[in-house]
């Protein structure tokens, strides 16, 4: 549904249709005004309207949006990162400057670093160690079949066959 104010301004002559860049905020909003409400706006009132209805852009280095269906409910996730705009006054009044929260913060985003480094190093460690031909254990290593996988066609079908 869009909108485009078309109107007799005082009763003289028709007025050429207005072109405002249309949103859906802007719809929405014109939508639940009355029809009678809608005619009365002159075409800067609605271009101001448009311009204040218009989403501010997105000004997060990221800015990921999810939504997830769990248990027949959906859920959403939003992930934000980027700089502080807001004033520290601000940022007070809405209790989110309080030591408890800023010590959870930094501990969750240490552990997330430390087990992605370690992950990182382990796995850097096993490629550096099977290059070179290391074996600290007779047979072959338990994350062999993790690491590497050469299956041939007869290997495949033996073990759809095993499976059925």
């Amino acid at each position: 549904m869009s909108f485009e104010p078309i109107w007799l301004p005082g009763g003289v002559g028709r007025e050429e249709p207005c072109k405002i860049e249309s949103h859906p905020a802007y719809e929405r909003m014109l939508a639940r005004l009355p029809s009678e409400g809608r005619a009365s706006f002159t075409t800067a009132q609605l271009a101001m309207l448009a311009e204040a209805s218009r989403p501010p852009s997105p000004r997060h280095w990221i800015d990921y949006r999810v939504s997830l269906p769990f248990f027949g409910a959906r859920y959403y996730l939003t992930i934000f990162f980027g700089k502080e705009r807001r004033l520290l006054s601000r940022i007070l009044c809405e209790g989110q400057a309080s030591v408890t929260k800023a010590s959870i913060a930094y501990v969750m985003a240490l552990w997330v670093l430390m087990t992605t480094g370690l992950v990182a190093a382990l796995v850097f460690l096993y490629v550096v160690k099977s290059a070179i031909g290391i074996d600290f254990f007779d047979g072959p290593s338990f994350l062999h079949g993790y690491a590497y996988v050469r299956w041939s066609a007869i290997d495949v079908g033996n073990r759809l066959l095993a499976f059925l």
